[in-house]
């Protein structure tokens, strides 16, 4: 449950009124940081005003993040992958799990749309054109 300047979780099959959290996590960051959902074991956070994506372990409440080296134009998670398309025209496949980058395609483009996974591959949109890279098996 998103509590501000906290995520915490509860046991809600047997949560009494003003238990306390099973345990709580910190917003990384500050407050521009809005709680988008919980994906492969990690809380995953959107900066509103920058659109960047940072994490949370649930592990271990380690703070990670999928940084690119380039404004992020789009990101998507599919699985174990977060794709960063990136405002230099480059869209880099990172491992969810490790936070490394898998592979980089150049696309020419810095305006990028959502991609499109399927079949093992994923499809970029950018500016004019589709390009298609087979998925890693790192990132499935």
């Amino acid at each position: 449950m998103d509590q501000g300047n906290k995520v915490a979780e509860y046991k809600f099959d047997t949560y009494k009124k003003g238990e306390v959290p099973l345990r709580t996590f910190p917003r990384p960051y500050g407050g521009d940081w809005e709680l988008i959902g919980l994906v492969q074991e990690r809380l995953i956070f959107n900066n509103r005003s920058t659109g960047e994506l940072a994490g949370t372990k649930l592990a271990n409440g380690q703070r990670i993040g999928w940084n690119g080296d380039a404004p992020a134009a789009q990101i998507d998670v599919y699985g174990k992958g977060l794709y960063r398309a990136q405002r230099n025209g480059t869209l880099l496949g990172i491992n969810l799990m490790t936070s490394r980058p898998v592979f980089k395609v150049t696309t020419g483009s810095d305006l990028h749309e959502s991609t499109l996974k399927t079949n093992g591959m994923i499809i970029i949109q950018a500016e004019g054109k589709l390009l298609g890279v087979k998925v890693p098996a790192s990132l499935k």
